[in-house]
C-alpha cells in the first residue's frame, strides 16, 4: 500500500474494534455517508479484506443509495461469488436493484429463490408481481406469507383489495 492508502486503512482500522467485524464498519460508512470518500475506504477495506462478502454488499448497497444500480448489482455478484452462495438477504438486495432497473422478471426470479430459502421472502415476492400487474401470483404469494403471519391484518385487507380489483377486470 502507497503511504497515503495506508494511512485511510489504519484510520479504519482504528475504527474497528475487536468485537466488530470489517463489514459492520462498512455498513456503518455507507449509511453515515454517501460520498465518494467513502467508496474509497470500502475499497481500501476490500483491499484489506478480500473474502469479506459483507463488505461487497456494503460496496453494493453504496451504489444503490447513489443510484448506481448497475455498479450495485455487479457488487451483490461479487459478494455472491466470494460467498460461494445465494443468501436471501444477497437476493434481496440484489431484487431491489432489478426493480429500480425495471426488470422485473429477473427481480421476481430472485424472490423466487429467496422465497424457497426463506418464505418470509414471499411478501416481497407477491410485491414484484403486484408491480408488474400480476396480481393472480401477487395474491399467491399474499396468501403463502399470511398463512405464516395470520395476526397480519394489513396484508389480508390488501389481499380482500387485490380480489376486489381483480373482480372489476
Amino acid at each position: 500500500l502507497t503511504k497515503s492508502r495506508q494511512k485511510i486503512v489504519d484510520s479504519m482500522m482504528a475504527g474497528i474494534n475487536k468485537k466488530n467485524h470489517p463489514h459492520y464498519y462498512a455498513d456503518s460508512l455507507v449509511n453515515a455517508d454517501h460520498s465518494l470518500q467513502t467508496l474509497g475506504k470500502i475499497d481500501s477495506l476490500l483491499k484489506v479484506y478480500p473474502d469479506d462478502h459483507l463488505i461487497y454488499l456494503s460496496k453494493g448497497d453504496w451504489y444503490y443509495k447513489n443510484g448506481r444500480y448497475y455498479n450495485a448489482l455487479k457488487e451483490y455478484d461479487n459478494s455472491a461469488i466470494v460467498a460461494q452462495n445465494e443468501s436471501p438477504k444477497f437476493l434481496d438486495k440484489k431484487a431491489q436493484a432489478l426493480i429500480k432497473l425495471n426488470n422485473l422478471n429477473d427481480a421476481i426470479n430472485c424472490y423466487k429463490k429467496a422465497a424457497e430459502l426463506n418464505f418470509d421472502y414471499n411478501y416481497q415476492l407477491a410485491v414484484a408481481y403486484e408491480l408488474g400487474k400480476k396480481n393472480d401470483s401477487a395474491i399467491k404469494y399474499y396468501l403463502l406469507y399470511s398463512k405464516s403471519y395470520p395476526e397480519e391484518d394489513r396484508v389480508k385487507k390488501h389481499i380482500d383489495s387485490l380480489y376486489n380489483i381483480k373482480k372489476r377486470e
